[in-house]
């Protein structure tokens, strides 16, 4: 079934990365009725999304090294049991500290789709065809974003916020069914010093010590640090603010979704005509502008749901055209430890992520506009790490790179 030329292939990808997205995003629309339901406020439930986010990113730290040393189909199966186990423990949580704890056990059985497709996907593709894959993966994904909060709004609606996490323990378990039964490994030459303390600091280390894979890490990471303080906070904005149904917020997601599509259309038309690190620029420049409107509109005064989703719409076309190129440029450079260096892009990616959702929940009490100045702050980083990493360090290359 996973062979480069296989439709199925690229399909197989998708789902195991949709599995993070949908883990967050389908319950989105049930966060402000959590708070009435376990008689607790909305800055513990902010806690069920940072936390999910800090344990997507720690995780990731041992899904590297342990696939690089086991194989990834081993290491990918214990990942989704984890999932499913902790998405029926979420379904059945009868209190918000028992939610809590259960999102974090959810999110580390997640992140092995994150890590594990993007490793799988280095050892069947290289350099231009990783990244037009990663683009088609992009441009399948974009559907998640509004297909988790749609389907969460729903089942919101019909039979209450426990849905949505026996939904996705479902999904789990058909993905552990599947991976058990067509999946074969492809990594055909484990590691058998990947576990070794001193390697693997010593692989850390050279990641770290990169200039380049830094520099479009950071502006990955940054990225979703803008998409998940966003995520954060427009449910209380929408749902709460606004007067907007659960159900209707889901379908307002599309928009997300429209955006996400048109970069991931773009990035995957000029896939190999264009630069890499020009794909980069242009969507970093893009994720800027977003940010600036989104904190410019709520420092006017002006609360609508067009203020709230326009700025929105367009951070993701930037982001649609950002992430499969400095997903290649980070992680081409080293197929040997491409499961280290995925790790290592998904903790700093979900750390950053998580810092920004758990800055909006502080500010949430504090200031009228937290989420938008989040996105902002995000949204400038992620230019600033293109223009004070990146770029020098592609100037000083002797040969062009990625």
């Amino acid at each position: 079934m996973i062979r480069p030329s296989s439709p199925w292939t690229i399909a197989y990808l998708t789902v195991l990365v949709a599995m993070g997205q949908m883990a967050t995003g389908i319950y989105l629309p049930a966060m402000p009725s959590l708070t009435g339901y376990f008689a607790t406020d909305g800055g513990t439930v902010a806690l069920t999304l940072t936390v999910f986010l800090a344990g997507f990113a720690v995780a990731q730290l041992a899904y590297g090294p342990l696939c690089d040393r086991y194989g990834r189909r081993p290491v990918l199966l214990g990942g989704l049991a984890v999932f499913a186990l902790a998405s029926l423990g979420c379904a059945l949580a009868p209190s918000i500290e028992w939610l809590i704890v259960a999102r974090l056990f959810q999110a580390i059985g997640a992140c092995s789709g994150q890590v594990l497709a993007r490793a799988m996907g280095r050892d069947l593709y290289a350099g231009p065809d990783y990244a037009k894959v990663m683009a088609l993966v992009g441009l399948a994904l974009a559907a998640t974003p509004a297909a988790g909060p749609v389907l969460g709004g729903v089942l919101e609606v019909l039979f209450g916020w426990q849905a949505s996490f026996f939904f996705l323990f479902a999904w789990g378990v058909m993905l552990l069914a599947v991976t058990l039964i067509f999946v074969q490994e492809t990594n055909p030459a484990p590691d058998p010093h990947a576990l070794d303390v001193g390697v693997m600091l010593r692989n850390f280390g050279a990641l770290l010590r990169t200039r380049l894979y830094m520099g479009y890490t950071l502006t990955l990471a940054f990225t979703f640090g803008t998409m998940f303080a966003y995520m954060t906070g427009s449910p209380f904005i929408l749902i709460e603010q606004l007067g907007i149904r659960p159900d209707v917020f889901g379908l307002l997601a599309i928009f997300n979704v429209i955006g996400y599509a048109i970069g991931s259309f773009l990035a995957n038309r000029l896939s190999g005509r264009v630069a890499l690190s020009r794909m980069v620029a242009i969507g970093s420049g893009i994720v800027f502008a977003a940010g600036l409107i989104m904190l410019g509109v709520a420092l006017a005064g002006i609360l609508g749901a067009a203020a709230v989703i326009a700025p929105m719409m367009l951070m993701l076309i930037g982001m649609g055209l950002l992430i499969p190129s400095a997903m290649a440029g980070a992680i081409g450079p080293f197929p040997k430890i491409a499961g280290v260096a995925s790790a290592l892009m998904g903790f700093l990616q979900m750390g950053i992520a998580m810092l920004m959702s758990l800055l909006v929940g502080l500010l949430h009490d504090l200031h009228d506009s937290p989420m938008q100045i989040v996105f902002a702050l995000s949204a400038t980083a992620v230019l600033l790490c293109y223009l004070i990493l990146v770029r020098p360090a592609l100037a000083s290359r002797p040969v062009a790179g990625p």
